[in-house]
């Protein structure tokens, strides 16, 4: 069987307001190094003054893929990469149907067992709530000693969406 070529598919979403709101509070700490300016953050005020960088860039990523990675109770939001992401997902899931055709979502934040918000579930939650069924999601990560099954599922079509880390995919 000849194998398909693989296509990135790259989407640029604009900011939408509640983004760039933390987007100015996130400026605002790099300005005064006030960590009250950053939600939720739990970080040591001392070690942030030596680190201010480094926060604002681990910050402004977080807010850029998902504002729940920033605080989980953050509402969804329509236009944000995540719910995008999904939308772009079912579109292709129902365009390649016939073929059983699969899908790598490559995330490499808000993964299981981290310490932030697990956006992994997140993600699966909303393709399922969008008409996914459930048992053709994977997650790469539980099949680290099975990778073979997993890809022989993904070539059969009984699995369609991988979902992991770059350095697992």
């Amino acid at each position: 069987i000849e194998r398909p070529l693989g296509v990135t598919q790259l989407i640029a979403i604009e900011p939408y307001k509640e983004q760039k709101q933390y987007m100015e509070r996130v400026k605002q700490f790099g300005q005064t190094k006030n960590l009250a300016y950053l939600h939720n953050y739990k970080g040591d005020s001392e070690k942030a003054g030596k680190a201010v960088g480094l926060i604002c860039t681990s910050e402004g990523k977080k807010a850029a893929l998902s504002l729940k990675l920033i605080d989980p109770t953050f509402p969804d939001h329509p236009s944000d990469k995540i719910n995008t992401m999904t939308n772009v997902f079912v579109e292709n899931y129902h365009k390649f149907s016939s073929d059983k055709g699969a899908q790598l979502i490559f995330c490499d934040q808000g993964v299981p067992n981290g310490t932030n918000f697990n956006l992994y579930a997140y993600m699966k939650e909303l393709l399922v709530n969008k008409g996914i069924p459930e048992n053709q999601i994977a997650f790469i990560h539980d099949w680290d000693k099975k990778r073979t099954q997993l890809f022989n599922k993904v070539n059969t079509g009984e699995i369609r969406c991988v979902i992991g880390s770059t350095g697992k995919m």
